[in-house]
């Protein structure tokens, strides 16, 4: 829509178009009586097959047309490295770019933002908008087989717009990686969706199970449908001066809603005032607290004949998967190929802070996992010296195909900040995740790489996958040893693209922004609605949590118009 075709006011403006804002945008514009309008800085690509196809997942981060490209600061925890924080960048926000894990929380990490101060939050509280923002489609016969999967209590699947389905993935790579688990005694526990997760397990993708199509916020809360109420706008690749008759609803994420509010004066005085920025609320906490899932990846060489998406080297391949996706959705391209697991960790660090004192219990409560740990069928390189381009990380520079583990901490004590240096917008805030600025983290991840070689050695993951006797590897390093684990984590960390927590629920005296309504502190009518609220990120991808956060937001702005 042209901006030349706005109103002049509307009822509610929601400013970002992605994962959450167009939740929002969805429910409140069900009422025909209100007027909504959304505002997204990217560009509509919801007709692009490199967005609606799963597996070209890889072409997007690191694509100026789709992905914001942030960078971090040099990381000290991380030998200085700079890395690439990847965000989507057009309508559906990250979800139309993500790797479409549908992970969900434990119901210990929901819990804690309750015990943070947070009425209202419990995992009890949250759980029905798990269900409400999608729909869970069960496993054909053939994929359980394949897959291993056992567990799936079909009272927890939900019936939203969001579309999730398995897939068979890469065959092989499947079944070897749950069986090695059984060997190891980690089975799988539960339904991933319970709120308890342990063990290995396959993970649904936001994938349609009929189109074989991602399945995101555009094209779940923004079909064909929904695009024809009258009383919605939603305008992209736009600036625009226009009022709010009841409630400006900020959800442009992690990195862009706390630049936004500071950039308008909204945060701590010391830095506005030394930015010339005039100060009208003076909160601290905007721009602090950010947290992520510091990733480790281990990949190694595979036997001839395992399939690995680094054959796609070759053009002929690469011919024969589109041929096969466009005739049935099926092959490679209609799969993001991944599993995942969750396991338990029984070392923790004593703190005193009440934040740590709630991670610590996360960390040592039964059946709560502290570390999760992704398969991914292809080399993931961090050996390169350029890693703020996410692309280079998947490029395939070794000419062998391999098979890589992504170690991810599950409850890091670590945080870091996002902040602006200018009263322009259009410079990008300096973005310091502080990774391993608390030295349990490194202790952690170091121990979940070691844990990773034990069982790439088990069977029948060890004979069934890798080139034997003496198959390559990256990094070259064997984590034979806690420090050599270490140097490899300082040396292969990269993000997860989960950064959240930088404008948190929380009471405004620790450090919050917004309250348990998720109203601005000192405002009446500025909501925050995306990642930046969560007080403490959630083990697993984050995804899943946006989503839930993003429906009971919508009925709590519509309980607060009554």
């Amino acid at each position: 829509m042209s901006s030349a075709n706005l109103l002049d006011a509307y009822d509610y403006i929601i400013v970002g178009g992605g994962t959450a804002g167009l939740v929002v945008a969805s429910r409140l514009s069900k009422d025909l009586h209100a007027t909504v309008l959304v505002i997204e800085a990217g560009k509509d690509h919801r007709d692009d097959p490199l967005v609606s196809t799963p597996g070209l997942l890889a072409l997007l981060c690191g694509n100026d047309s789709y992905d914001w490209k942030f960078i971090s600061t040099p990381q000290s925890g991380l030998n200085n490295r700079a890395l690439s924080l990847a965000r989507g960048k057009g309508l559906g926000g990250s979800s139309a770019i993500n790797f479409m894990h549908t992970v969900y929380p434990t119901a210990a990490s929901i819990d804690a933002w309750l015990k943070l101060g947070n009425p209202g939050w419990s995992y009890q509280d949250l759980a029905p908008y798990y269900q409400k923002f999608g729909t869970r489609h069960a496993p054909t016969d053939e994929i359980r087989t394949i897959t291993r999967i056992k567990r799936v209590d079909d009272s927890l699947s939900g019936y939203g717009p969001i579309q999730m389905s398995y897939g068979q993935g890469f065959g092989v790579t499947n079944s070897a990686w749950m069986d090695a688990h059984t060997s190891l005694g980690l089975k799988e526990t539960n339904d991933p969706i319970s709120g308890s997760i342990t063990g290995a397990f396959q993970n649904a993708a936001s994938i349609h199970p009929t189109t074989k199509t991602r399945s995101y916020a555009a094209s779940a809360y923004y079909d064909s449908q929904i695009r024809q109420r009258s009383n919605l706008t939603v305008l992209t690749e736009a600036i625009v001066t226009v009022k709010a008759q009841r409630e400006v609803i900020l959800a442009a994420g992690t990195i862009q809603s706390p630049q936004i509010l500071e950039v308008s004066g909204v945060g701590g005085s010391k830095l506005l005032d030394a930015l010339g920025i005039d100060v009208i609320l003076d909160i601290p906490g905007v721009g602090e607290n950010s947290q992520d899932h510091a990733q480790v990846c281990q990949s190694y060489e595979v036997k001839d004949g395992i399939p690995s998406i680094d054959m796609f080297r070759d053009q002929e391949l690469v011919g024969a998967a589109i041929a096969q996706y466009r005739i049935n959705g099926d092959g490679p391209l209609g799969t993001n190929a991944s599993k995942s697991k969750k396991i338990l960790l029984d070392e923790f660090v004593a703190d005193s802070s009440e934040r740590n004192v709630i991670l610590k219990e996360l960390l040592v409560e039964a059946g709560a996992p502290a570390l999760s740990y992704v398969t991914f069928p292809g080399q993931i390189n961090t050996d390169i010296k350029d890693l703020t381009n996410f692309s280079n990380y998947t490029a395939p520079a070794k000419p062998e195909n391999y098979f890589t583990i992504l170690n991810a901490l599950g409850h890091p004590f670590s945080r870091g900040t996002c902040h602006i240096t200018s009263q322009n917008i259009d410079i990008p805030p300096t973005i310091d995740p502080g990774y391993f600025k608390h030295p349990v983290d490194l202790e952690i991840l170091s121990r979940s790489v070691m844990f990773a070689e034990k069982l790439m050695a088990t069977e029948p993951l060890s004979s069934a996958i890798l080139a034997q006797p003496n198959g390559k590897r990256l990094p070259e390093t064997i984590p034979s040893t806690l420090e050599k684990a270490k140097h490899i984590v300082e040396e292969r960390v990269i993000s997860n693209m989960h950064l959240c927590g930088t404008c948190p629920m929380m009471p405004r005296e620790d450090g919050g922004v917004v309250n348990n309504r998720l109203l601005v502190y000192g405002t009446r009518n500025l909501r925050i609605v995306d990642a930046s609220v969560f007080p403490l990120i959630p083990v697993g991808n984050i995804m899943t949590t946006v989503y839930a956060v993003a429906e009971k937001a919508a009925d709590l702005i519509k309980e607060d118009q009554k």
